[in-house]
């Protein structure tokens, strides 16, 4: 606001200076009318500098944001009043003399921007913030519906939570109801009253309002249906109903606790949350007295629930990953009907990411009645522990892994992803194992082995010379009375040597290296037989034998093909050649010679590693013509055991990229009309195109040098030649005289046309007729037929060349329900058969 009071500088409006007159005689006479004029001038000054700062202070009310619009008239109006009198002022004094140049100009005050804001826009704004809040208001709502258990998750029971959105819903809807009632009316209003004015807009916002009107009751009417149907389950969120906690080595910790991850077999002890389960669910049962709450851990288990601590009685055990979904079966008496009542309440969802395969070499796991242990027969017991799965369904590179089979707090195998491990004596096992690239924490699961009835023995091997063993044979017990010995060499499952003897030790030079075991037969003088295995012997070898094959996929192929199937692409001498990009490549690990678990395979593109999620098939992708190298790696730092393969990919992409497609199918009845699709050829030379496409249908029909790339043809059975596969096949040349064949990749199978005869029984459309009826019957058929066979189900038949018999009839004497079968061959279709059914009474 600019201030009309502003002073120049260096003046003073207490300073008169009066404009210089020149002193004459004549205006001496008038020095009493001059010091009067100048008590005037002082007193208007005095005024002015009042009226400068009551002016200030108005200004600066005005500039105030928090001062009501009312108010803020008010103080304009006197604002104005005082630059008024200032102006009179300013007049007077130069009417008294004083000088005008020391005067400043009155400026006049401003009137501030809002009041120029016209009713008009002001209504507009106001009308598109409500439309903004009311479309907010309903996304909200409408979340809330969907998602009743946001209203739960700050301590909300689901009875509160349904009438806090009954409420919410009478609120708005009452409100956008109103809006629109409100519109009908003004606008209802305006059309009836208005004359002599144009009232296509008043129709216009009252069709507007009736149909806001009519929608806003609908949806209303669906809101509140869609309220009513909430749930207990919708509005519970399951997850927070029960505390679960995992075993680790000597402790229980949270499954929510961060670098915690489930790895089936797996101990979880589980706890009610209380607070939860009586702020959620317990409104739900209304008055009730709780009897028992048992868990279903969703794996077989049942555990009942101290009622007085809120904990479950013992623990879960889950032998293999996947989900569990669990629920509390609560029992309970109705206080008011004095009923006994079951409900089952879903509680959690516990998924299991991966799991370690545990499996008796000579026998298959079970479990005891419980579900609670795991149980892999009698000693002596060799168990294979296989980690695999973790490290792919983790992702992790490194085969870190720490086993402690017997529990006894010492490792017993380490950086080996399966391994064997043979229990020697009968007892329950805390079998441990821990992953440190994934998390410090050790799992723990149950072992059981069972007491055996005959001596237990273990065998002792001793390498004496590179691949040569000794192995002696111990009993656990110094009663045991063995009569005889079968030795067994094995690699895996199959059996390299098998030696009788009745001596307690062996030898044996194993062929090559490997991981092999020795398995001992034995048979005592009480005629009991029972056998021991070794554990497994480990013979190294200096590097390994990579078997693999390739295959590939692309635009033109998009099913994985082997190179060895294919012209286009080949794998040669370690140099992979393709003709496309991008082309996705997938490596088969078929077997590593000698089979060493505690080998760590790498697969790398252009030094950049390749993940696998079975550690046998790979997969990468070529999007770029430059050469690229891939790496095969197998390592074993325990024994200092490496092999490195590579093979180079090379992109020579053709000049001509073409496919050849047939839609709809590629075998159909006769006649078949297919469409030939090369439509998709592309060309790797931007300066030329194609110009002719040469179809050749395989038919014998030919068309040369024509521009469409898409053509139809129909295929016929030959009856004559009795031909019925077709090979299409497409040349295309270019402009720069570039041809290229293709074939379609499969042949084109016309089938015999199947033609149905149809029987018809002129006096009996029902097929029913009596004994000793003569039936007529007839054969609806074009053409001229070669000959005509008719059986007619009671021993008679007849034949006849021609039409001459397309129509007949037969007497049946004997009651029952007879078949009628008819043949027709001709000389230019194939033949056709017919049958139907008549019953005699």
């Amino acid at each position: 606001m600019v201030d009309p009071f502003f002073q120049k500088a260096g003046q003073s409006p207490n300073v008169w200076q009066p404009a210089p007159q020149q002193q004459t005689n004549t205006q001496a006479a008038q020095k009493v009318d001059a010091v009067l004029n100048q008590q005037q001038i002082q007193q208007i000054l005095q005024q002015q500098q009042l009226l400068q700062q009551q002016y200030n202070q108005l200004a600066a009310m005005l500039q105030n944001p928090k001062l009501p619009d009312t108010q803020k008239q008010q103080v304009y109006q006197q604002a104005q009043q005082l630059s008024a009198q200032y102006q009179q002022n300013n007049k007077n004094l130069e009417a008294l003399g004083y000088n005008p140049n020391h005067v400043n100009k009155p400026t006049v005050v401003q009137k501030p921007s809002w009041s120029k804001l016209s009713m008009k826009w002001f209504l507009i704004w106001c009308f598109v913030l409500l439309i903004v809040l009311v479309w907010w208001l309903v996304g909200i709502f409408y979340y809330l519906i969907n998602n009743p258990a946001q209203l739960s998750s700050v301590g909300l029971d689901p009875e509160t939570t349904r009438n806090l959105l009954q409420v919410f819903s009478v609120t708005f809807f009452g409100l956008v109801i109103f809006l629109a009632m409100w519109m009908l009316v003004v606008n209802w209003y305006r059309l009836v009253s208005v004359k002599n004015k144009s009232k296509i807009w008043y129709w216009f916002w009252l069709l507007f309002g009736f149909i806001l009107f009519v929608w806003w009751i609908f949806l209303w009417s669906r809101v509140l249906d869609m309220i009513k149907n909430i749930s207990v389950d919708s509005v519970v969120d399951n997850n927070r109903l029960i505390v679960t906690k995992v075993y680790f080595k000597e402790w229980y910790i949270n499954s929510n606790t961060p670098g915690v991850s489930l790895i089936a077999p797996s101990l979880m002890s589980f706890e009610l949350n209380t607070s939860y389960f009586n702020g959620q669910i317990l409104p739900s049962f209304g008055q009730a007295k709780f009897n028992q709450i048992i868990l279903d851990c969703g794996n077989g288990q049942s555990i009942p629930m101290n009622m007085s601590t809120a904990k479950f009685e013992w623990s879960c055990i889950y032998f293999n990953k996947g989900e569990y979904s669990m629920n509390l079966n609560v029992d309970y008496v109705n206080v008011p009907t004095g009923e006994r009542m079951q409900k089952d309440v879903p509680a959690w969802s516990i998924v299991f990411v991966s799991e370690v395969s545990v499996s008796p070499v000579d026998w298959n796991v079970t479990y005891n009645d419980a579900n609670t242990e795991m149980i892999v027969w009698k000693v002596p017991s060799k168990i294979r522990f296989d980690a695999s799965s973790v490290f792919r369904d983790f992702s992790l590179q490194d085969y870190k892994v720490i086993w402690d089979a017997d529990g006894d707090w010492e490792v017993d195998k380490q950086n080996a992803s399966t391994f064997t491990y043979t229990y020697k004596k009968a007892q329950l096992y805390a079998v441990t194992v821990r992953f440190p690239d994934l998390s410090k924490y050790w799992y723990v699961f149950p072992l059981r082995v069972e007491q055996s009835d005959v001596p237990v023995c273990e065998i002792l091997a001793t390498n004496t010379e590179w691949t040569s063993y000794n192995f002696n044979l111990q009993f656990l017990e110094s009663t045991a009375n063995v009569v005889e010995y079968q030795y067994l060499v094995l690699d895996g499952k199959k059996t390299l040597a098998n030696t009788k003897s009745r001596q307690t030790y062996f030898d044996y030079e194993f062929p090559s290296a490997g991981i092999y075991s020795l398995k001992v037969e034995f048979i005592t003088d009480e005629g009991k037989k029972w056998s021991c295995e070794s554990e497994d012997i480990e013979v190294w070898a200096t590097d390994f034998k990579i078997n693999y094959d390739l295959s590939y996929k692309s635009p033109w192929s998009p099913k994985f093909t082997a190179f060895n199937q294919s012209w286009l692409n080949t794998f040669v001498n370690n140099i992979v050649t393709i003709s496309e990009i991008p082309t996705v490549i997938q490596l088969n690990l078929i077997s590593i010679i000698p089979n060493n678990p505690r080998a760590i395979k790498k697969i790398s593109l252009d030094g950049l590693p390749i993940l696998s999620t079975d550690n046998k098939n790979f997969e990468f992708t070529i999007d770029s013509p430059n050469e690229h190298i891939v790496e095969i790696l197998v390592e074993d730092s325990s024994t200092n055991a490496k092999t490195v393969e590579t093979f180079s990919i090379y992109v020579n992409r053709d000049s001509i990229i073409g496919r050849l497609i047939i839609k709809p199918d590629s075998v159909w009845t006769s006649p078949f009309t297919v469409t030939l699709d090369a439509s998709t050829t592309t060309l790797n030379d931007p300066e030329d195109e194609i110009v002719y496409f040469t179809w050749d249908f395989g038919d014998g029909e030919i068309k040369k040098n024509i521009s469409q790339s898409v053509v139809q043809h129909v295929y016929n059975y030959d009856q004559t030649k009795e031909n019925w596969t077709f090979n299409p096949k497409v040349t295309i040349t270019t402009k720069k005289w570039i041809t290229k064949e293709i074939l379609l990749p499969v042949p084109v199978i016309v089938k015999k046309q199947t033609i149905e005869l149809n029987i018809v029984l002129d006096s009996h459309p029902g097929q029913i007729a009596r004994v000793n009826d003569r039936v007529p019957m007839s054969l609806s058929i074009n053409g001229l037929p070669k000959r005509i066979y008719w059986d007619f189900g009671n021993w008679k038949i007849l034949e006849c060349n021609g039409r001459e018999c397309v129509s007949t009839s037969t007497v049946y004497d004997t009651p029952g329900t007879y078949t009628i079968k008819a043949k027709v061959t001709f000389d230019d279709r194939p033949e056709v058969e017919g049958s139907i059914n008549i019953k005699v009474n």
